[in-house]
Formats: C-alpha cells, sequence, structure tokens
C-alpha cells in the first residue's frame, strides 16, 4: 500500500534513502537499512547502475558505518577535522 500511494509522487522503486551532491560533481548515497534489513532486486538493481554512474554508494545500518563511508570516501566530517 504504501509503495502505491508513493509512486504518484515519483518515488522510484531502488533508489537510496539519501543522495547527497557536493561540489565538483560529486555525489553519494546510502541505503540505510536496520541491523537484519537486506537489499531489494530492484535496490541492487539501482545501486549497480549508480556505481556504474561515479555515485559512490553504501548501505549502512548505523551512525557510525556512514562515519566510516565517509571517511573512505575522503569526506570531510566535524569528527574527521577534531
Amino acid at each position: 500500500r504504501e509503495a502505491a500511494k508513493l509512486k504518484p509522487m515519483g518515488v522510484v522503486a531502488g533508489i537510496p534513502d539519501l543522495i547527497v551532491f557536493m561540489d565538483g560533481a560529486f555525489a553519494f548515497a546510502f541505503e540505510i537499512k536496520t541491523r537484519t534489513g537486506k537489499l531489494s532486486a530492484e535496490q541492487q538493481g539501482v545501486h549497480f547502475l549508480m556505481r556504474r554512474l561515479g555515485f559512490r554508494v553504501a548501505t549502512v545500518r548505523s551512525i557510525d558505518e556512514a562515519r566510516d563511508a565517509l571517511a573512505d570516501w575522503s569526506v570531510k566530517t566535524r569528527e574527521s577535522r577534531a
């Protein structure tokens, strides 16, 4: 039901939960999952395509995993500047 409500609003299946665009045509995306959550086939396909297009995509289950992904991508955060 939820997908049926969201589709008319332009939501596309498989798109990551959070996409950030930065200066220099740099973009990264996070798929946020619970500890046991799994990627759907649609999500796997979209993430594969996004990576081919140059996006950096991570599936994270905690704020620490998000911070680790940002560090892997050399994105400076307040924590990394301390």
